[in-house]
């Protein structure tokens, strides 16, 4: 799984357009995303395909919470259409035991996107 965003705890600062600055990160950060514009209801499948495929860093995830951080999935749905899921009880289990949040987000408008 390749970071769509990340940076560590003391490295310096970049702005978007690439010139850097002279103050430092002052915490860790890695962000994966998926997108999905399919027109299947059932979002919550893909995280517990996710969740699945997170179980074999489970002792990373566990140093990441241990640690002060916390380790999230969340879910952007857009609100100009009627959607919703149900995550089972397997799939939150699995949540749980890996001490990932699980977040969901409506945005009203929100159109559908191309992956960048």
């Amino acid at each position: 799984m390749k970071p769509r965003w990340s940076w560590k705890s003391g490295e310096l600062r970049t702005l978007p357009d690439g010139r850097v600055l002279k103050n430092r990160k002052k915490d860790s950060y890695w962000c994966y995303s998926e997108h999905y514009a399919g027109r299947s209801k059932n979002f919550f499948k893909r995280v517990g395909r996710l969740a699945n495929r997170l179980k074999r860093h489970k002792a990373f995830l566990q140093k990441i919470t241990e640690s002060g951080g916390r380790c999230e999935i969340y879910v952007q749905l857009p609100g100009a259409k009627n959607i919703g899921d149900s995550l089972g009880p397997k799939a939150l289990q699995l949540l749980a035991e890996l001490d990932i949040l699980l977040s969901v987000e409506i945005f009203p408008d929100m159109r559908a996107r191309k992956p960048s």
